[in-house]
């Protein structure tokens, strides 16, 4: 029987099967038939019947395989059985690109029977395609306990209870390390089966790293935002984070915040050595100008003054005329000797030692008084003379 190899068949493939007058070898611990049964459709997987049995129900198993050829797929193959007839159940078979997303699943299959033997899902229309040299995932799913045959080897599995519906993406629970009996049948040539997938714009931008620039308008009617959010909205609905200072916070959340006045002025940048026009120099950003009186600037300051009377007439702008006898009130002092009132008034006063004050000098005077001492002529007894008296009577 002659083959003719395709040609992308690896040359050391084609000599291993000149070689060895087989069509099946064992390829990076997967099982393939090169040509397939009758030397028409190829297999990839692992088509050896497994010396040991596991029983399983309800999970997933899964290992991945590389096809040699690119094709489409037709099948897949798993040596199983049911525990026993009150196991009889359900079972389906997918297989999945490398990055665990499904790429087909086939015809559900009743298992009715104990006996282990090769069973075969067919895929259902239209059926995966299949690229050469790739990776591909072979799944196996069941619903009641169900034995399959393996050999040592390295799988994976995940836990889920049987649906009918593979999922899209396969999450892996552990590791088994059995190789199960299973393998895939396919057809090469005819060229790959095309498949168009429908993106969003977003999605597709994201996959190809494009960026897309949207108007406000757009972005908000996108991303269902109404135009009249405020801006905390906005931001929370496109996932971004605001950040406050705490001051800004503590005014969008309505708390009042209370400052000790040191905290206060360091807070807003003013020295603890300043004066009150300094401060408010700082505060309203030489804007504002607070004027003073020297009494009510002291009251603010807490300084207590006190002012005698004539400090109080320099403080008021006052000039003060005294008379002798408002002088008098003033110091509350009316009483006089003759010689401290002459003193006072800057008078000098000349009189012989016998003449003393008593009885009126001149009369009609009633303010100065003279007296005599001794009886003697008028002319002989003092020396005051009419101006003296004159001068007196003004300084008084």
């Amino acid at each position: 029987m002659t083959f003719k190899f395709p040609k992308k068949f690896p040359k050391e493939w084609i000599e291993q099967v000149e070689r060895n007058g087989k069509l099946n070898c064992k390829i990076r611990g997967s099982q393939h038939n090169l040509l397939g049964k009758g030397g028409t459709d190829p297999n990839f997987g692992y088509e050896t019947i497994g010396e040991s049995k596991v029983l399983y129900a309800g999970v997933i198993l899964y290992d991945t395989h590389s096809c040699p050829l690119g094709g489409t797929a037709d099948s897949i193959s798993v040596h199983c059985a049911a525990y026993s007839a009150s196991y009889y159940g359900n079972s389906k078979c997918a297989i999945y690109n490398a990055d665990l997303t499904l790429l087909g699943e086939t015809e559900e299959k009743y298992i009715g029977d104990t006996t282990l033997q090769w069973r075969t899902y067919n895929f259902l229309d239209p059926k995966p395609s299949l690229n050469a040299d790739t990776n591909y995932i072979l799944a196996f799913w069941m619903d009641k306990y169900t034995y399959v045959s393996y050999d040592s080897g390295s799988s994976q599995y995940q836990s889920l209870d049987y649906t009918g519906n593979f999922p899209d993406t396969l999450v892996q629970t552990g590791d088994i390390y059995y190789e199960f009996s299973k393998y895939c049948t396919y057809t090469t040539g005819g060229g790959a089966v095309t498949y168009t997938k429908t993106y969003t714009a977003d999605t597709l931008f994201q996959k190809l790293g494009i960026t897309k620039t949207y108007t406000a308008d757009t972005l908000f009617k996108k991303k269902d935002i109404s135009k009249t959010y405020n801006i905390d909205t906005v931001l929370a609905k496109l996932g971004l984070t605001k950040t406050y200072t705490i001051d800004a916070l503590l005014k969008k959340l309505g708390i009042t915040k209370t400052y000790s006045v040191d905290a206060l002025f360091k807070k807003l940048g003013i020295p603890k050595t300043y004066t009150i026009d300094t401060v408010f120099a700082i505060i309203t950003a030489g804007t504002y100008t607070k004027t003073y009186t020297i009494d009510t600037l002291l009251k603010k300051l807490g300084i207590t003054t006190s002012y005698t009377i004539n400090t109080l007439f320099q403080k008021l702008g006052l000039t003060k005329t005294y008379t002798i006898d408002s002088h008098f009130v003033l110091r509350k002092t009316k009483t006089y000797t003759a010689n401290a009132l002459f003193k006072k008034s800057n008078i000098t006063l000349t009189y012989t030692v016998d003449a003393y004050f008593g009885e009126p000098l001149l009369g009609g005077d009633s303010a100065h008084y003279y007296y005599l001492k001794k009886k003697k002529p008028q002319n002989e007894l003092f020396t005051l003379t009419a101006e003296l008296l004159h001068k007196i009577r003004e300084q008084t």
